[in-house]
């Protein structure tokens, strides 16, 4: 048993051994310390990526010209109404029609669009009753 103990501490030493000396031989090559200087040369740092942000475009504002909401049967056409001298919103003349306020906020812009229309007539229901 000491003998095949003996026997395995020997191999370990001498293959350990080999294993430096080898290494030490290719350092002392010419062949390898022109390859490290090679693989020195191409391993260069590359430039920074510039970082760029780029933003969605938004959709232009429109105007619209129908209005249509199905959940309430709503099914008319928008015409653009202005601020009146009193600073109330005016409404379209004939009452089956929307009115969206222009100069304003558009669909397609930041903001809330504001239309208005009427709910009755002097005849009877209109456009949002």
């Amino acid at each position: 048993m000491k003998k095949w103990i003996s026997s395995l501490i020997l191999t370990f030493i001498t293959i350990t051994t080999a294993s430096c000396t080898d290494l030490h031989s290719q350092e002392s090559r010419p062949e390898t310390k022109s390859l490290q200087t090679q693989q020195q040369e191409t391993i260069t740092p590359t430039k920074a990526v510039q970082k760029i942000d780029i933003k969605p475009s938004l959709p232009k504002p429109i105007l619209p010209t129908q209005l249509s909401i199905p959940a309430i049967k709503v099914s008319a056409k928008i015409e653009p109404v202005t601020l009146l001298p009193d600073g109330q919103m005016d409404v379209p003349k004939d009452s089956n029609i929307a009115g969206i306020l222009y100069p304003g906020i558009l669909p397609g812009a930041n903001g809330n669009v504001i239309l208005d229309g009427h709910v009755d007539s002097y005849i009877g229901p209109a456009i949002f009753f």
